[in-house]
């Protein structure tokens, strides 16, 4: 099994605890613990994996979601799987935050460009066509821990107080070598 998926670690908020997420939005509805790895379904499916006491397989800084997670971290969830006997295979990280290019926009929304679609985001100041912004798609899982989910507009556009880049709420606006569409790990 190959999932895409998210991982989430706050150890002032969870405890010592790393979420592996590949259904974020999907509500459990039964659960299989060993050790100190929760297996989480909902019904046959597997939405999630809870790793208990992970420092005591690797010292993770990151607080909240980990955006980029690193390949040793990968590993080691691999082989700690691989040892519980879990068929689960976690693929090198894709990112729910995408570089998106700005392509129309109006009073109230912006159309932008990722490539080979294009999706619809709530317009702030100072944009202008051509930009390059960091937007996050359905079901990612913001720095806040919160989940974005589809509103009215298919992505909502990242802010530098999202990421605690500054305190202003000023869109993520990137430069090349970043291409439209190409997954923003920061």
């Amino acid at each position: 099994m190959n999932p895409s998926y998210q991982l989430f670690y706050h150890p002032k908020v969870l405890g010592d605890v790393l979420l592996v997420m590949f259904e974020a939005e999907t509500s459990a509805t039964h659960f299989i613990t060993h050790d100190d790895v929760t297996i989480i379904y909902h019904d046959q499916r597997l939405i999630g994996v809870n790793i208990f006491k992970i420092h005591d397989l690797i010292r993770i800084h990151a607080f909240g979601l980990i955006l980029n997670p690193p390949e040793v971290l990968i590993k080691i969830l691999n082989d700690k799987f691989a040892n519980e006997a879990i068929d689960i295979f976690l693929p090198p990280f894709k990112s729910g935050f995408v570089v998106g290019r700005v392509i129309k926009m109006d009073a109230s929304k912006i159309i932008l460009s990722l490539g080979a679609n294009e999706i619809s985001a709530k317009c702030y100041e100072h944009l202008k066509i051509g930009d390059l912004l960091v937007v996050a798609r359905p079901g990612t899982i913001l720095p806040t821990g919160k989940i974005h989910s589809l509103t009215e507009t298919q992505a909502l556009i990242c802010t530098e107080s999202m990421f605690g880049i500054s305190e202003f709420a000023h869109p993520i606006i990137v430069e090349t070598p970043y291409q439209e569409g190409e997954p923003f790990l920061h």
